[in-house]
């Protein structure tokens, strides 16, 4: 048995949280009572209702419906930019987990419950204190010497690994070092823990970082999905599309494949399809493919997704579907529109003047849509309002400039703003 957490280290106010039935104290001394006599799934099935509750209670705060799966509540925030990208590595991570233990995929050990309830202490940490719409108290605990982890490991090298994980430099130091031994063996005990890891190394480059844990985690979780997910991500960062199909492909036919593991598919057919054409052999099925896959994984997301949808929407006009392109591209607009408006509304905030990719987004689908004079008018905004980050110019204008080829109609306003904000290279000089 292990020693019990102290709970009542925490702010009152984080113990009094409740939301439709659930209270999080309760569920927070549940998870404590079955942590200290190491019971891994029910530990990991706290976790996971803790990571729903609070997950809906978010997006029902900025205005949204809540899901009853935190995925679908995770992706809303993360469209939002609510959740950014570097908290939700340890929401997701604790999600997935929760579903290796609802559905059965593999067993688990006790590593992997502490690395749970490690990762529940992040999720409320963002919850309680970055959340833009959320209570944003000054620590989770009611006094500052009660700070540290409220779940303290057994293995303490596994809690010290995930801060060095958190620390500003601490991924490039641990990638720089290598893992010490007995810190692989902490992560041989949690496999989402080594994941989590790679999947930040890949984000950063480190690839070779990343593959020497690909190595450990082929002992310890071999053919797991995550696990080929992340190489999959990899193969991608190597330019390698054909190494994404041969992972991937199996898992989606059939109709198979989740949300995630179609988007990358997707990719790599549509970079497949891109180097036929350098190639002067352009393949077509592998563009249909693209669109096959990236307009299930939009249809999957029940049309809330909108990277896969004006992926969707582009495809299909390349595919010689213009009506089809329109179609998911007004979609896109309303779903964008009704986010920017959401999130203005319940934390005065614009997302269209702080995510470049959102505001391009907006002005590609209206491009698609045949919003000529709108399209021009939100891809100007982007470019000005985003004036420092002309490096991601030129792909948006690549993409806009290709768009307005396939359809065969001149799009003399947008033209004069891709030219004044990102000049064609390849153009004739005049």
């Amino acid at each position: 048995m292990s020693a019990a957490p102290d709970l009542s280290r925490l702010d009152p106010r984080v113990l009094a949280t409740v939301s439709h039935g659930f209270s999080l104290g309760s569920d927070l001394a549940h998870l404590s009572a079955v942590l200290t006599v190491k019971a891994p799934e029910a530990t990991i099935f706290y976790g996971g209702r803790i990571l729903e509750a609070l997950s809906g209670a978010a997006v029902e705060q900025v205005g949204g419906e809540a899901k009853p799966n935190p995925f679908a509540n995770m992706r809303y925030l993360e469209e939002l930019t609510l959740l950014k990208k570097d908290q939700g590595y340890w929401a997701h991570g604790l999600r997935r987990l929760g579903n290796e233990v609802r559905h059965l995929h593999r067993p688990v050990g006790f590593g992997e419950a502490e690395v749970a309830a490690l990762l529940v202490e992040r999720w409320m940490g963002w919850y309680f204190l970055v959340f833009d719409a959320g209570p944003r108290l000054a620590s989770l605990f009611a006094r500052q010497a009660d700070e540290g982890p409220l779940f303290p490991p057994e293995d303490p090298r596994l809690a010290a690994i995930i801060a060095l994980i958190d620390k500003p430099g601490g991924l490039g130091e641990l990638a720089e070092r290598g893992l010490t031994p007995p810190e692989s063996a902490a992560l041989e005990r949690a496999p989402t823990a080594a994941c989590l890891l790679a999947e930040k190394w890949i984000d950063m480059g480190e690839l070779k970082a990343a593959d020497q844990l690909f190595l450990s985690l082929e002992k310890t979780i071999p053919g797991e999905l995550r696990l080929i997910q992340l190489k999959a991500v990899a193969c991608n960062r190597r330019k390698d599309p054909e190494g994404t199909i041969a992972l991937l492909q199996p898992l989606a036919g059939g109709g198979g494949g989740d949300e995630e593991t179609l988007g990358i598919l997707a990719g790599a057919y549509k970079r497949r399809w891109e180097r036929s054409r350098s190639s002067g052999k352009e393949d077509v099925k592998a563009l249909e493919q693209s669109h096959r896959y990236y307009d299930r994984a939009w249809q999957n997301s029940k049309q809330q997704n909108y990277y896969n949808g004006i992926n969707a929407a582009t495809t299909a006009l390349f595919l010689g579907r213009p009506e089809r392109a329109a179609e998911i591209a007004a979609a896109v607009v309303a779903l964008l529109e009704k986010q920017a408006g959401q999130v203005q509304a319940k934390v005065g905030r614009d997302l269209l003047s702080e995510d470049y990719w959102f505001a391009a987004t907006l002005a590609e689908a209206r491009l698609l849509q045949g919003d000529d004079a709108a399209a021009a008018q939100s891809y100007e905004s982007a470019f000005v309002t985003f004036a420092t980050q002309r490096g991601n110019f030129a792909t948006t204008a690549q993409q806009a400039r290709a768009i307005i080829r396939t359809r065969g109609v001149s799009a003399e306003a947008v033209m004069a703003v891709l030219d004044r904000h990102a000049a064609d290279p390849d153009a004739a000089p005049s």
